[in-house]
C-alpha cells in the first residue's frame, strides 16, 4: 500500500460512499441494475486476466487497470466509448504506471486474440492511434491522478499476524481478487478490505479467528461496520459469480453499447 495512502488522492479525491455511487449512477443514460453491472464487471475482469495471463503480468496490474476502467464508467456510459476499447487503453496506462510496460501493438495483438476466443467472438478493429486518443481521454477523466493502493502486502502482513496458514493466505488473495468487479475498491481502503477477508478466511481455519480479528479491528481502528459491509459485499460477489454466465452477459453488453 502507499506509504502515505491517507493523504493519497485515491483517499482524498476517489474514494466514495454508496450515496455518491448512487447518485453518480442517476446522472448517467442507461441505468443498470447492481447484479447486472457485477455481471458485466467479471466478464471485464476476466478478459484482463486472460490478457494479464499472456503478458505474464502482476494481479496488482490489472486491478489497477480494473480501477482506472470503474472510475471511468462511473461517470460515463458504455455507449459513449466502446468499453473494449477502454480496457485495452486502462491496461496500456496500467503497465505503465505498475513499471511493467508491453508495446502498444502487444496490448492490441493479445486483446484481439483474447476477444476473438469468447464464448460470442468479439471483433476488436483497434488501431494504435485508436487507443492514444482514448488513452488521452482516461488521462483527462483520471485528472492524471494514476497511483494506486492495494490491499495485498496487508492481506499477508494480517494473515501473518494471525498465523493463518499458506493456503489460507492464498484463499485470502483469490477472494481479495473477486472485490474487484465490485464497488468495494471504490468506497473502501486497501486496508479494510485486506481486514475485512482475512475475517472472512479466518473463520475456515481457526476457532477462534473471531477473537484474533477482533483484535486486529482493535489495533487498526477500522470501523467493524465497514467490516462487515465489506463481508456482505464479497459474499454476495461470490454469489454472482458462482452463477455467472458469460455468453448471457456478453450479449447484453452488446445491447447497450
Amino acid at each position: 500500500m502507499h506509504s502515505n495512502y491517507h493523504s493519497s488522492s485515491q483517499h482524498n479525491k476517489f474514494l466514495v460512499s454508496s450515496d455518491e455511487l448512487e447518485f453518480l449512477a442517476s446522472k448517467r443514460q442507461f441505468r443498470i441494475p447492481k447484479s447486472r453491472q457485477i455481471e458485466l464487471n467479471i466478464h471485464f475482469f476476466n478478459v484482463l486476466q486472460r490478457i494479464g495471463k499472456n503478458l505474464h503480468l502482476r494481479e496488482e496490474v490489472i486491478c489497477t487497470c480494473m480501477i482506472y476502467f470503474q472510475r471511468f464508467y462511473k461517470r460515463n456510459d458504455y455507449s459513449i466509448l466502446n468499453p473494449h476499447l477502454m480496457l485495452c487503453t486502462c491496461l496500456y496506462l496500467a503497465c505503465k504506471v505498475e513499471e511493467m510496460p508491453h508495446h502498444l501493438n502487444t496490448i492490441i495483438n493479445e486483446s484481439t486474440k483474447v476477444l476473438e476466443d469468447l464464448p460470442v467472438p468479439l471483433k476488436f478493429n483497434c488501431t494504435r492511434q485508436d487507443l492514444v486518443d482514448c488513452e488521452v481521454i482516461l488521462l483527462e477523466e483520471l485528472e492524471f491522478y494514476l497511483i494506486i493502493s492495494h490491499p495485498y502486502k496487508q492481506l499477508v502482513k494480517f494473515g501473518q499476524e494471525l498465523g493463518l496458514e499458506g493456503n489460507t493466505i492464498q484463499l485470502a488473495w483469490y477472494i481479495t481478487n473477486d472485490t474487484y468487479f465490485t464497488d468495494i475498491p471504490l468506497m473502501y481502503t486497501p486496508e479494510a478490505i485486506a481486514l475485512a477477508v482475512t475475517f472472512l478466511v479466518a473463520q475456515l481455519e481457526r476457532d477462534d479467528g473471531n477473537e484474533g480479528i477482533l483484535g486486529l479491528i482493535d489495533r487498526t481502528e477500522i470501523d467493524m461496520q465497514d467490516v462487515n459491509n465489506i463481508t456482505k459485499e464479497i459474499l454476495n460477489a461470490i454469489c454472482t459469480r458462482s452463477n455467472f454466465n458469460e455468453k448471457k452477459t456478453i450479449n447484453y453488453l452488446k445491447q447497450i453499447i
